[in-house]
């Protein structure tokens, strides 16, 4: 399989965030559910998202690709150097289509349960690509093939007749289908079993390695946190308490809150033996 072109300097970031803060209007009164929060993701790295329910984090990945629905953002965010909060329709809609993917906690809900998976696999490719039904069908098959998914396996099969991590690696194929710049996995295997995590997991990673696309990881799961990412910022009420390279946040962390989440899965695994 090709891998993208090198168009993006591999020493500059493929997204900066600059001052990000998100407002949503509750009871008539606008209220910051984000506040100033600034980073960058360089191409082939992971940038991990930790924090609570309700914390911001999801918030923030709908923000980035301008999907926050409702709200007033203001700061800045770059994406493959363009300027996602001053680009006309148009524009926005081809850098989502071309460049940005999004990979999501709930794979059933995430496909159409009346259409089968090769039907939408096609719609999805043929859309994002510009390829014909004849060039989708090559390219579903090659990436199904990347996924570890057999075609005579899931073409001709509806949604519910997948298991939870086949219906995941099925998103995958959708979501790598443009050789994304930017990928943005909000919790993606939140809804699967303790196996089925580690290899969609490890899949993940192998991909990043061959495609070398830039993620955005949201979890609460500090365990997660440590097997994808490469740096984790720790959100809190809105706020980016602090943002460090993985191996530092576990080795020093600058703040109670990151303290805590560290003590209490290390009680955790020591319950569990």
């Amino acid at each position: 399989m090709q891998k993208p072109d090198d168009s993006c300097n591999q020493a500059g970031s493929v997204v900066n965030v600059q001052d990000l803060s998100i407002y949503y209007r509750r009871n008539h009164q606008w209220r910051n559910v984000v506040d100033r929060v600034s980073f960058d993701i360089k191409q082939g790295e992971t940038l991990c998202l930790l924090g609570e329910s309700g914390s911001g984090k999801s918030s923030i990945a709908l923000a980035i690709a301008r999907l926050a629905q409702h709200a007033r953002v203001s700061g800045q965010v770059i994406i493959h150097n363009q300027s996602v909060y001053d680009l006309e329709e148009t524009a926005l809609r081809q850098l989502r289509r071309r460049h940005i993917s999004f990979i999501f906690q709930n794979p059933e809900a995430a496909l159409l349960p009346h259409r089968t998976i090769g039907q939408q696999l096609l719609d999805v490719i043929c859309f994002r690509t510009g390829d014909d039904r004849k060039a989708g069908v090559l390219r579903a098959k090659d990436l199904l093939q990347q996924v570890g998914l057999a075609e005579q396996e899931v073409w001709s099969q509806y949604p519910h007749q997948l298991s939870g991590g086949m219906c995941q690696r099925v998103l995958l194929v959708m979501a790598l289908c443009i050789h994304p710049r930017l990928v943005i996995a909000d919790e993606p295997t939140s809804s699967v079993d303790a196996i089925t995590q580690s290899k969609i997991l490890s899949l993940l990673l192998d991909l990043q390695d061959h495609f070398q696309f830039a993620m955005l990881f949201i979890t609460h799961d500090l365990t997660v946190a440590a097997v994808v990412a490469d740096a984790i910022g720790v959100v809190k009420t809105g706020a980016l308490l602090e943002l460090q390279s993985t191996q530092e946040l576990f080795n020093q962390p600058r703040t109670d809150y990151s303290r805590q989440l560290i003590s209490a899965a290390q009680t955790l695994a020591r319950t569990v033996r």
